[in-house]
């Protein structure tokens, strides 16, 4: 749905090009809305991997944030589950590193 919000503004913008172009045709304001369309798309495609890469370590760290405060009460009362704790700790860390990875690479 993301992405489509991207090619939905970029259609937009190939329309309004064809109805300038239809009024007037310079080669310059063609260059100049090609230009600016590319920025857009760049721009907006940055800013949705900045909201996913927020999204994503935000909710990791303060899982693994939460968890760490708990630890020591945790410790005292259960030593077994404290390790088992801090083994899904460590698995949502990797998670997590994970989803970062992806959201850089798409």
């Amino acid at each position: 749905m993301k992405r489509r919000n991207v090619k939905y503004g970029v259609f937009i913008s190939v329309l309004a090009i064809i109805a300038f172009l239809s009024r007037k045709k310079s080669k310059s304001a063609l260059k100049q809305f090609s230009k600016r369309i590319e920025d857009l798309t760049i721009m907006e495609e940055k800013n949705q991997a900045s909201q996913d890469l927020h999204n994503s370590i935000g909710q990791t760290f303060t899982s693994v944030i939460t968890s760490l405060d708990a630890l020591p009460f945790l410790m005292k009362k259960s030593p077994e589950e404290a390790e088992k704790n801090i083994n899904e700790m460590a698995n949502l860390a990797r998670k997590g590193l994970d989803e970062v990875r992806k959201t850089i690479h798409y």
